[in-house]
């Protein structure tokens, strides 16, 4: 992540697994894959890195990751569609 604050969640949801395959999946160069078993010790603590990892990033305000994600984007997408927040206001009362 090049710090910018365009970075999309298909881009960060990308680097996260980039993350896992790279720590946990490929050897030292990241040229080839490791041809072993992982135990699910070693599986979760590599997630659970990489969970941590991703969840302090200092471009990332901590309050972000408690805002309901689907409903935001939701209204932002509506939004730049041209829905007023009148309009989305109405369609939330109805459901």
């Amino acid at each position: 992540m090049n710090g910018s604050e365009d970075t999309t969640l298909r881009e960060y949801l990308a680097l996260f697994c980039a993350d896992i395959d790279i720590f946990l999946l490929q050897d030292e160069a990241q040229e080839n894959d490791l041809d072993k078993l992982f135990t699910k010790e070693e599986i979760r603590n590599q997630l659970h890195k990489t969970m941590k990892k991703f969840t302090t990033l200092p471009i990332v305000n901590p309050m972000l990751y408690d805002i309901p994600l689907f409903s935001s984007l939701a209204d932002t997408y509506l939004l730049q569609m041209g829905f007023s927040k009148k309009e989305l206001k109405s369609i939330k009362n109805t459901q």
